[in-house]
């Protein structure tokens, strides 16, 4: 590793997207690309919730992984923690570029005072805002949630993935907004998170100042569980059935009588695939939901636990 002696300000990618947009599948494929693959990377991991799921997803060795769990990254309750770890990693002089990966509810617009604090602002500059736009879920989420479009607002690149599960109609109303709501960002259409990061080379990042939509935020909260009994299966199901429309994420380790799966329920769709060899045979998983009261999630998930013993 190689100590940085110049002046110059380390460049920072910051990542946004909403919930399940595929934002931690593009940053492993960033991170592996040709372009980053000789660089000294620090990446930065918000996730809603205590547990770290996505950086467990990311594994790529001799990355420096900063994670911050309490919250959506540059809420009041997590700024000391950000410029905690932007200050590390700037103080050490071994790093090339920095990744943020922010929570799907992160709200952008306070991002770039961050970077512009006077202990920062000499040694850090933003390079780029990406932001993943989810093919499939855009159109409720954007009639729905303010988060969606201040994100879109923000953003200097925005990536619309998953285009390969939607038809050519759904994509032309999804480009008619974007035409609307985000103008000046450049974009893409891709398929699992896969793009060359070279493709931004020639992008200027602008800070976004102005007024974003109407005020307020989404009620988006994060409920965590930590279980040693097995769940039942159909009692789990039947949680996450009785829990929509209001849940809009799940992600963790399952262990369910028969084996522990890895599963990820977005917007009505779930998936799991089994964990070969856990490290554990116990349950971490958050919820995040909208609106809804998070002793009334909790309650309804424990029965799919307890209903196993």
């Amino acid at each position: 590793m190689v100590e940085r002696f110049d002046l110059k300000p380390i460049p920072v990618w910051l990542v946004t997207g909403f919930l399940g947009s595929g934002k931690t599948t593009f940053i492993q494929h960033l991170l592996t690309s040709t372009a980053f693959r000789e660089q000294s990377i620090s990446l930065i991991l918000n996730e809603f919730g205590r547990h770290a799921l996505d950086s467990q997803r990311i594994r790529i060795p001799h990355l420096a992984k900063f994670e911050i769990n309490r919250g959506s990254v540059f809420c009041a309750c997590v700024m000391a923690d950000l410029i905690q770890a932007l200050q590390t990693i700037a103080a050490t002089g071994q790093t090339d570029v920095i990744v943020i990966e922010a929570t799907g509810a992160t709200e952008t617009r306070d991002l770039e005072r961050v970077f512009e604090t006077a202990n920062l602002a000499a040694r850090l500059q933003v390079r780029i805002n990406i932001c993943l736009v989810d093919a499939i879920h855009f159109l409720p989420l954007y009639l729905n949630t303010t988060t969606v479009k201040r994100q879109l607002q923000a953003a200097d690149v925005l990536l619309v993935n998953k285009t390969d599960l939607v038809s050519g109609a759904a994509l032309t109303t999804i480009s008619r907004i974007l035409d609307e709501v985000s103008p000046r960002a450049q974009r893409f259409y891709i398929q699992h998170g896969r793009i060359d990061p070279r493709e931004f080379k020639d992008i200027v990042h602008l800070s976004c100042h102005a007024p974003l939509f109407e005020a307020g935020s989404d009620p988006v909260r994060a409920i965590s569980f930590d279980f040693s009994a097995p769940a039942d299966r159909s009692q789990f199901l039947q949680a996450i059935r009785k829990t929509e429309p209001d849940l809009l994420r799940l992600k963790g380790q399952i262990h369910f009588n028969d084996q522990t799966e890895w599963t990820e329920y977005v917007y009505g769709d779930w998936r799991t695939e089994p964990v070969l060899s856990p490290s554990s045979e116990r349950s971490y998983f958050t919820a995040i939901v909208m609106g809804r009261d998070p002793v009334q999630v909790r309650a309804t998930f424990e029965k799919a636990f307890s209903a196993s013993g």
